[in-house]
């Protein structure tokens, strides 16, 4: 690739997994000429000295290329599993359908066959043809969704609560995962009916999908990892008082985005410093030119994401069109049933367009027109694992570009499970912009997961965390800290690590019991959860980054603190 794909940058080294041959890999142990290597994009000049550092990133190349190999067969199996849940959890939720057709009003059906039909009705069977779960239905669950059912939201914590924002922002986290119509009727019908969020009124929501962003400059293997969010207020657009943007986290089985969290390519940017490269392109970095101001080109054609652009795809501010048609609707009783927006919603349908849509560019262009309507509303950022590292990102770029009138208005981004995504530069340029006069980064983790000690390769423009660190350990008690528990220890036995694995493990199996037992339904977990601490127990080392453990520490913590 060209040099000046990366002109943008004063420094930056990029992993090539597509380019590592074995002669590659083996030059990239024995010599420290690490720019005349075609696995590693970054200035001829580099050279890289430490043995272990390029021990660590000869590994990292290893493991992209591993998971790669395994992205085809991962993805099928990963749609598989989820198909096949969600069957069965309609099965145990009394939603199974019979595989024969029987017409009520048919006159040569015999006494025993009435009575058979009659006896599967009681046993909350439904007659008719055998329909297989529909993915744009918005009954369907991502992995996530089956694994914590919960929709909505906490009713014992008030808007007063030091823990609402913090409690709202790791839901949406959570809906994120979902498709479409199943976050639009979680919205607009469980949320809205909390008196705490948006009253009685129907809850007005923005729907972004991006279903291809800015090719990355890594190769054409990254070009599946794009930048998903949904963005949603709690009244119409006009009284609106909180506005929220979630990001899509990596589902389980998505080994492109397993690739970008592993990855520890970086670039330099000039007044902004070293920024993980995975996360830079997905949110929409250009080719060439960085952070443009604005974006001056969309399949070879000039435009500015701008309103035309926005009505384009399918924004209306204001007063909502009632003619306008949700396109992943997965039937007309479905539109039917979805209570219409309210005079002043506004609606983001899925972009149908054919063109390249940034996922930086048409949310900050989006916000800026909904806050310029509503003078008193504040925006919360979020996002869990790798959609948390691109909600740090986002309003990093907004300072970047002086966005003051987004900024002004932002009251938190809460992030769960983050990884890291920059140095100690970009830390202080965020502090500076997003942590004065007061703390509004809060970077919220959970006992030993895995993902916020991701990429774990380290260079002198090493990745490091930065906001307010808030821990929750297994028993859900708060900690203030910056570092990561554990990152740094190291154990002197392999069998001491296993023995803490089983015991935490079984520690999580009897206290999900528990709680549901003692603290009622908000808090019983499902027989799926329950199935995968069960085998947490036999096999250690099962992730901590279940966003159910996020949303039971949020809940159950306590006070949230608001700055140092």
């Amino acid at each position: 690739m060209s040099k000046l794909d990366y002109c943008f940058s004063n420094d930056y080294m990029v992993l090539r997994p597509d380019r590592a041959s074995p002669v590659e890999l083996l030059h990239l142990l024995l010599s420290p000429k690490v720019g005349r290597n075609r696995a590693v994009d970054c200035f001829a000049s580099t050279d890289v000295r430490s043995f272990h550092r390029r021990l660590a990133i000869f590994l990292n190349l290893l493991l992209q290329i591993l998971l790669l190999s395994l992205a085809a067969p991962l993805a099928a199996l990963g749609a598989a599993v989820e198909l096949l849940l969600n069957l069965v959890d309609n099965v145990l939720h009394g939603q199974c359908i019979l595989f024969v057709w029987y017409d009520d009003s048919a006159k040569n059906t015999t006494p025993c066959l009435t009575a058979c039909l009659s006896l599967c009705r009681g046993c909350m069977l439904c007659a008719g043809r055998m329909e297989y779960p529909d993915k744009s239905s918005p009954t369907y669950r991502s992995m996530t969704g089956l694994i914590d059912r919960r929709v909505d939201l906490d009713r014992s914590i008030k808007p007063t609560d030091s823990r609402f924002d913090a409690a709202l922002c790791v839901m949406a986290s959570k809906l994120a995962y979902e498709n479409e119509p199943f976050i639009r009727n979680v919205v607009t019908r469980h949320w809205q009916n909390n008196s705490d969020f948006g009253g009685p009124q129907t809850a007005a929501m923005i729907w972004c999908r991006w279903s291809s962003c800015v090719s990355t400059t890594a190769g054409t293997f990254q070009n599946a990892y794009t930048a998903q969010a949904f963005v949603f207020c709690d009244k119409p657009v006009i009284d609106a008082e909180v506005i929220v943007v979630a990001f899509r986290g990596t589902r389980p089985l998505d080994a492109a985005r397993w690739c970008a969290d592993v990855d520890p390519s970086w670039y330099k940017i000039p007044r902004l410093g070293c920024a993980h490269a995975a996360y830079t392109h997905a949110l929409g970095a250009q080719r060439n030119i960085g952070w443009p101001k604005w974006v001056d080109h969309i399949k070879g054609k000039p435009q500015k994401v701008t309103t035309s652009l926005l009505l384009l795809l399918g924004i209306n501010l204001g007063v909502s069109n009632d003619s306008h048609t949700d396109t992943t609707a997965s039937s007309t009783d479905d539109r039917r049933n979805t209570p219409a927006p309210d005079d002043g919603a506004v609606t983001v349908s899925m972009c149908t367009a054919r063109m390249q849509v940034y996922a930086y560019y048409t949310i900050r262009d989006a916000l800026k027109e909904v806050l310029e309507a509503n003078k008193k509303a504040r925006l919360l950022v979020t996002g869990h694992g790798s959609g948390g590292a691109l909600a740090v990102l986002f309003p990093a770029i907004l300072a970047y570009h002086k966005e003051k009138t987004v900024l002004d208005r932002l009251a938190g981004v809460y992030t769960f499970g983050q990884p890291r995504v920059g140095d100690a530069m970009l830390a202080m340029f965020v502090e500076r912009n997003l942590d004065r006069p007061k703390k509004r980064h809060f970077r919220i983790t959970y006992g030993h997961d895995s993902l916020p000690r991701l990429p774990i390769e380290r260079s002198a423009f090493h990745f490091l965390h930065f906001g307010l660190g808030l821990h929750f350990d297994k028993s859900y008690e708060l900690k203030v800290r910056w570092e990561i528990p554990g990152e740094e220890e190291t154990s002197s036995s392999l069998l001491v690590d296993l023995v803490a694995s089983r015991v935490n493990s079984a520690w999580e199996l009897g206290r999900g019991v528990y709680l549901g037992y003692r603290r009622g339904g908000f808090f019983r977990e499902g027989w799926l959860l329950l199935l995968l601490r069960a085998a947490a127990v036999a096999l250690p080392g099962l992730p901590f980054h279940r966003v159910q453990d996020y949303v039971n520490a949020v809940v159950l913590g306590g006070h949230i603190p608001e700055d140092n």
